[in-house]
């Protein structure tokens, strides 16, 4: 109903009443999870919006869904000798299809590992640790990421999907050479690498690291 000034009462607009809930109102994407926003898709020519889908939120440099503090690792890898690389697809017999990976790399005391490390984050399950045709993110960690130290060394390596071709990396370091790697040191490193490979999830985590992945060393890996 409107005001109508010249009979001086309310008239029937012919408007349909508005829906009782906002969800009423919302009809595109179908389906999302708790938590995610709703962001423009595709657009005309005009740049009108035509597609809407459920996407992650990231504010002010990301929000990870991954609580590590209060939640129990999904895998634990504890290593009694010297490994070139690990390669991981699967957990306690199902496969990875995640959004979202976080590792704690925790790297024992008085055992050196400067050398180039990588963290690989697949599509699909390679074969061979240097596989890199279905990669969707990866750290490239030159220098001393484990520096030699009296003290326990420790590293979190996060990656998390924003939206179709768009992933978050964060990496912290809480021990590190002070001549490696200049900025990173016990200070957050974030980064938004696009990709070519569409709408898809992480198939598979692979760590390469030059030196070896050596003895006493402890890797925490949770997924979502």
């Amino acid at each position: 109903w409107i005001w109508d000034a010249v009979s001086g009462a309310y008239v029937d607009s012919g408007f349909s009443a508005l829906p009782d809930t906002i969800a009423g109102c919302i009809h595109a994407p179908a389906t999302a999870e708790v938590g995610q926003t709703i962001v423009v898709k595709a657009v005309d020519e005009n740049g009108k919006p035509t597609e809407w889908e459920a996407a992650d939120m990231a504010s002010g440099g990301g929000q990870w869904g991954i609580d590590m503090s209060s939640r129990e690792p999904d895998m634990i890898l504890e290593f009694d000798e010297a490994v070139q690389y690990i390669m991981v697809d699967s957990i306690d017999g199902n496969a990875i299809d995640a959004k979202e990976i976080a590792i704690l790399w925790e790297h024992p005391a008085g055992v050196d590992g400067a050398a180039p490390s990588y963290f690989r984050f697949n599509n699909a399950v390679a074969s061979v640790f240097n596989d890199t045709t279905n990669l969707l993110s990866n750290f490239n960690l030159s220098g001393s990421l484990f520096a030699s130290s009296t003290e326990e060394s420790t590293s979190i390596i996060r990656v998390k999907k924003i939206t179709d071709s768009v992933y978050q990396q964060q990496y912290i370091s809480k021990k590190q050479n002070a001549g490696s790697n200049t900025g990173l040191i016990n200070n957050p490193y974030f980064d938004v690498y696009r990709n070519s490979l569409g709408n898809t999830s992480i198939k598979q985590l692979v760590v390469y690291q030059v030196v070896k992945i050596q003895p006493g060393t402890k890797v925490s890996i949770w997924i979502k």
